[in-house]
Formats: C-alpha cells, structure tokens, sequence
C-alpha cells in the first residue's frame, strides 16, 4: 500500500496530542478516571494501532484507502471537542454551580438485586450450560445458537438474556466490593461475607474473560478497581501504565484464546508476529472503520438521525418497527460485502455518519463536559473523610469508567440494553441524601483544611 504522507503526519499528531493527555494524568496521578480512560482507548486504540497500520500496510476489511486522511480528521475533531467542553465545564462558573446531591446506596434493595441477579445468571447458565461458558468464544457462541437465542442471525434475545444474567450480579457484587472495602464491621460478619462469597462465584462463571469479550472483562476490572476506596496516585499509575502495556502486548495475542474447546482440532498452531502487525490485525480495526464510515457516507449518505433514534428507542423490536435502523457496523459491514459482521462502530463514526462535523462536534462537546463534571465530583468526594458505606457515585461512575471501553468502540445499539439495565438498577439502588455537593468543587490540596463529611445515617 503506497504511504500516505497527509495520513502518516496527521496519525503522528493524534499520537502525541493523545500521549501527552495521558502522559499528564500519569504525572498527576489524579483521580480524573473518566478522562484518563478516554485518553487511554484513544491512544492506544486510535492513535499507536493507526500506526502500526501505516508501517505494515495491512488494514482489514478496508473499503477505500483514500478516506482514511478524513477518518483522522474526524478523530481530532472529535478530541478537541471533547478538550474544548471539559475546558467549559472547569471555566464557567454558573454551571459548576449545578452541584448534584450525593445519594448513598440502599442495601437491602442492593440484595433484593442481587437476588434476582443470582436468578438471572442460574436460568443464564442452565440455558447455556455450565461448561460452555469455559471453553471458548466460539463454543459459546454455538451454544446460544442451539439455545435458539439467535433466530436468523438476530442478536436482540442473547443479548437481552445476556444483560440480564450479568447487569444486576455485576452492579450487587460491585455495591459489596466497595461496602466491605471501607467498612471493618461488616468484614466480620460471617452472613455478609457468604453473601459475597456467592455472589462472587456467580460472577466468576457469568463474568469470566474465556467466554466474554476483553472489553467485558476490562468493564469488571476497572469498575472493582476504582471502586475501592484506597485508590491513590500510586495506584492510578499503576492503572494507565499497566491499561497501555495490556492493550498493546497482551491483548492482541489472547485472541488465540478465543478458539479453544470444539475448535481446537481447527485451530491454527500459534505464531508469534511482531507487535505492529498484531495490532494491525486483530482488534483495534476503529480507524478502519471511520474510513469505511467515510466511504458510506460517500456512497449512500449521511443517515440525518436514524441511527441515533433507533440507539434511543433500542427497545423496539424489528417487527414492530421494520424501519428501525441496522446496528452501524452491520451496516457498513453489509454495505461492503464484508464476510465479518461483528465490526466496531466507534463513537466518532456514529455521530459524524448521523450529523456529520455538525454531530460530531455537539457530542464530544457535550461528551467532554460530562466526564469533566463526574471527574470533579469524584476528585472532590475522595478527597474528604473516608465514610463506611459508600455513597452512589462511588458504584456509578467506575460502572461507567469500565463500560467507556464498549461505548467508545461501539456500536452504541449493542452496548444500550446493558446501560439500559445498569441505569435501571443504579436508580434501584439510590439511596437518602448523604452529603450536598458544594456550589463549586473544590481544587484546593487534600490537605488544604477540606471540612470533615456529614456522618452516614
């Protein structure tokens, strides 16, 4: 493939503008864990792949070469927008003063998730079978199709089995990782520890990294990671440098994995390609895909809001809404022949194909301004008196951290029936008012004379 200079420099600079982001919050060590993972995905996934993608010349399932100068384009736009409304949210005054009210989280409605939760992963598992959930991604995937979970190819039943057999598990064991984190007490009740242990071992079948995606297994790991309450500067490192060496060495090289069990007689024997070309070649196809997103556009036109609406109103099956719009990446996929459906749609692409520049940039603008608001929250919380039960936003927002992973590289449709559930359960779960954020967050040190927390009642 003949080097595109425009492409190569503008790649460079996604690079280094991505790699400086995150090379200050390693520096900082700042509890800013939305932006952090952002900038994560974006450098390793956008940035370091793209290159890697320059320097072999592969790029699968490509459409037309040219369009990705305009795909790197379009993932700068989207980056600044996304700096530009974080900048807004820290400058401007009156809407920091919009200071949402703290809630704790109800544990005996917690349980009462839990329960049915643990219900939902028992009918999951008989449905399934116990041993296929370890054996391999391929196995897995046969068996919900002898389940007759995916009827002409349609994903809408596994996956809404799916959501429900580990969304509410997910969020309970969650909601006790970070109870039993902070409290001693409750470390010494015999009742709440086999409680955990159960719940623990529903999560180690349902939630295991052999039969889910490496981004459902990112989900769960970053989301108990930053939920304990002892996360420090130290340990934040520890997160971004440890995130960039998984994503680039041992994450492309799992995909071995994923073809145990009944494929093993199939499988090929292992070979050990360089790092570039592992990353040209396995996961990290979403530059490829806003190229090929590019290409649509081209051909067919922009799609004016139709695949938003049908994200938004995912609930509404085929037939009893024909028009609703075809998953993006099925889309694309269909639109080039592709003999692989199951591509990525990231978020970029879904704005841009649905707006265009106009989209694309009043969704990172308002994207941007969310994380930076959450990221204040949580900065200003940690930084006060430590509490025994942990308030919502302690369980929220690294469910929301770990699930960034998945919305980033879409397609959105896929990833709503899970954050449907996982909204329905938070609000379950929301508790009395614990403490009233001030009318602006604090930036003062940890030691600064920062008043102690109202006590939890």
């Amino acid at each position: 493939m003949a080097l595109n200079t425009s492409e190569t420099w503008l790649t460079v600079l996604l690079t280094v503008y991505s790699g400086t982001h995150l090379a200050v919050r390693f520096g900082r060590g700042e509890l800013r864990i939305v932006s952090a993972v952002f900038w994560l995905f974006v450098y390793v996934a956008m940035a370091v792949a793209s290159l890697a993608r320059i320097s072999t010349g592969l790029h699968a399932y490509l459409a037309d070469a040219s369009t990705l100068t305009e795909a790197v384009l379009i993932t700068l736009g989207g980056c600044i927008a996304y700096d530009v409304g974080q900048l807004a949210c820290r400058r401007l005054p009156k809407l920091s003063k919009l200071g949402p009210t703290v809630r704790s989280i109800h544990f005996g409605r917690l349980n009462l998730i839990g329960v049915l939760g643990i219900a939902g992963s028992a009918y999951y598992i008989n449905t399934i079978g116990l041993s296929n959930f370890f054996s391999s991604r391929s196995a897995f995937t046969q068996s919900l199709a002898q389940a007759g979970l995916t009827p002409q190819g349609s994903q809408s039943a596994a996956a809404i089995l799916g959501s429900l057999g580990t969304v509410p598990l997910l969020i309970a064991w969650l909601g006790w990782t970070a109870r039993l984190a902070r409290d001693r007490a409750a470390r010494r009740s015999p009742g709440r520890l086999i409680w955990y242990v159960t719940l623990s071992a529903f999560m180690l079948i349902v939630n295991n990294p052999i039969s889910n995606s490496r981004y459902q297994f990112l989900t769960v790991a970053l989301a108990a990671l930053f939920c304990l309450p002892n996360i420090g500067k130290r340990a934040m490192r520890l997160a971004i440098a440890g995130g960039v060496v998984l994503a680039i060495i041992v994450f492309p090289y799992t995909d071995y994995f994923r073809y145990l069990g009944v494929d093993a007689a199939n499988r090929q024997p292992l070979q050990v390609n360089s790092i570039p070309v592992e990353l040209a070649t396995k996961d990290y196809d979403q530059m490829t895909m806003i190229a090929n997103g590019v290409w649509y556009g081209g051909v067919f036109g922009h799609t004016n809001g139709s695949q938003v609406l049908s994200d938004l109103l995912f609930f509404i099956p085929h037939s009893v809404w024909p028009g609703r719009a075809t998953d993006t990446g099925v889309l694309i996929a269909q639109a080039m022949f592709s003999p692989n459906l199951n591509l990525s749609a990231p978020m970029w692409l879904e704005f841009w194909l649905d707006f265009s520049w106009l989209g694309l940039i009043i969704g990172f603008l308002t994207f941007g301004w969310i994380a930076s608001r959450w990221d204040r929250l949580f900065v200003h919380l940690r930084r006060r008196r430590m509490l025994k039960s942990p308030a919502l936003i302690d369980l929220a927002l690294p469910l929301f951290v770990g699930y960034q992973f998945i919305r980033l590289r879409g397609s959105i449709l896929q990833a709503m029936g899970r954050l449907a559930i996982m909204a329905i359960c938070l609000l379950a779960v929301r508790g009395r008012p614990l403490i009233a954020a001030e009318p602006r967050l604090s930036t003062r040190p940890a030691n600064a004379g920062i008043p102690p927390v109202i006590p939890y009642r």
